[in-house]
C-alpha cells in the first residue's frame, strides 16, 4: 500500500475503565459501546475513502487493573469476542499503561513517575499480560499522560516493542498536569520534538538520530495550540497546547485538526469511556463529521502504525 500524496492517519483509542481512578471493579461500559460506534465511523470513511480502514486500540494493562479486577488482562478476558472482531477488521491492538501506585497513607492511587522501578514494573507486567492474552508479544504502546523518559524508551525497545504513540509535542516540562489527584515526578518536555514520525537518537529520545539510532519508533501525536481566549483565560495568556483529541469541542477540534493536517499526517486520540459522557459523546460524533469531510477533501488513509511505517 502507497501512502504517497495522501494524507495516512493513525487514529488511536484508548481502551480503559469508564473512571480514571479505580476503586472497584465494574464492565468497561464505554468499550463495549465505542467499538460499535467506531464502526460506524468506519463504515462511512470507507465509503468515502473506498479503501479499507484500520484504528488502533490500546488496552490497559498494568498494575492497578491487576489490583481492582485481580488480573492485568481482565479486559482481553472479559471481551474477547470484541477484540477479536477488532483484529479481524485489521486493526492494530497495542499496550496502554498507567503507572498508578497505591498509597496506603493516602489511601489513594498516585500517579507515580519518580520511581522508575516503579514504572518498569507497569510496562513489564503489562507487556507479558498482552502476550499471554494475545499470543503474541506487543507492537506498539502508549504510556499514560503523555509520559515518557529515556529509561522506558529502552525498556520498550529491550521488549521488542517496534512503536510508541506516547509523545505530544509542545507540552512544556512541568509538575503533573492533572492537579486534583496525587503525583509523584514531572512530566516531560516536548517542546522541540519532531512532529513526524521518526527513530530517536540513541543518547537522546526526544533527537532524530543522527548517527546511532534506536530500532524503535516514534509516532507523535497531533498537536496544536489553542488560543487562551478560546479557552476563557484572559488573551495575554500564552496558548495551549492540547492533543487532537475527539472528546474535544467541535471548535477546538477543527481547530487542530486543520493545523495539524499540514504536517503530512495525523494521529488523533480517543479515549473510550466517551460514549458514556453525553456531552462529549455529541462532541465526538460531530467531530467524526469533521474527520469524514476532511477524508474526502484530502485523500485520506486509515492505517495501523506498522502500515503508516511500511508506506514511507
Amino acid at each position: 500500500m502507497r501512502l504517497r500524496r495522501q494524507l495516512p492517519v493513525v487514529l488511536i483509542i484508548d481502551v480503559e475503565p469508564d473512571e480514571r481512578t479505580i476503586r472497584q471493579p465494574a464492565d468497561w461500559r464505554g468499550f463495549e459501546e465505542s467499538v460499535e460506534l467506531f464502526q460506524g465511523l468506519r463504515r462511512q470513511l470507507e465509503s468515502r475513502t473506498g479503501t479499507p480502514v484500520h484504528f488502533s486500540w490500546f488496552v490497559r494493562m498494568d498494575p492497578q487493573i491487576e489490583s481492582v479486577y485481580g488480573d492485568c488482562s481482565w479486559a482481553a478476558g472479559r471481551n474477547r469476542e470484541l477484540f477479536d472482531a477488532i483484529e479481524a477488521h485489521g486493526d492494530e491492538l497495542g499496550l496502554h499503561v498507567h503507572s498508578w501506585k497505591w498509597s496506603e497513607a493516602d489511601h489513594d492511587w498516585v500517579a507515580e513517575y519518580a520511581d522508575q522501578a516503579w514504572v518498569e514494573t507497569c510496562v513489564r507486567k503489562g507487556a507479558a499480560a498482552f502476550e499471554e492474552s494475545f499470543g503474541r508479544p506487543c507492537r506498539s504502546f502508549r504510556f499514560g499522560d503523555h509520559w515518557m523518559n529515556e529509561s522506558t524508551i529502552q525498556l520498550l525497545e529491550d521488549l521488542g516493542i517496534r512503536y510508541d504513540l506516547t509523545l505530544e509535542p509542545g507540552q512544556t516540562g512541568s509538575p503533573y498536569a492533572r492537579t486534583k489527584e496525587k503525583f509523584s515526578g514531572w512530566m516531560p518536555d516536548y517542546r522541540a520534538v519532531w512532529r513526524s514520525p521518526f527513530r530517536p537518537a540513541r543518547a537522546n529520545y526526544l533527537r532524530r538520530y543522527a548517527f546511532q539510532r534506536r530500532d524503535i519508533w516514534l509516532l507523535p501525536i497531533s498537536t496544536g495550540f489553542l488560543p487562551a481566549a478560546s479557552l476563557g483565560l484572559p488573551k495575554n495568556a500564552r496558548p495551549i497546547c492540547i492533543a487532537l483529541n475527539l472528546c474535544f469541542t467541535p471548535d477546538a477540534f477543527g481547530y487542530i485538526l486543520r493545523k495539524s493536517s499540514t504536517n503530512g499526517w495525523l494521529a488523533p486520540v480517543a479515549r473510550t469511556d466517551v460514549t458514556i459522557r453525553h456531552e462529549q459523546k455529541k462532541d465526538c460524533e460531530e467531530n467524526f463529521r469533521l474527520l469524514l469531510k476532511l477524508a474526502t477533501t484530502r485523500d485520506c488513509r486509515f492505517v495501523t502504525p506498522a502500515e503508516l511505517i511500511a508506506a514511507r
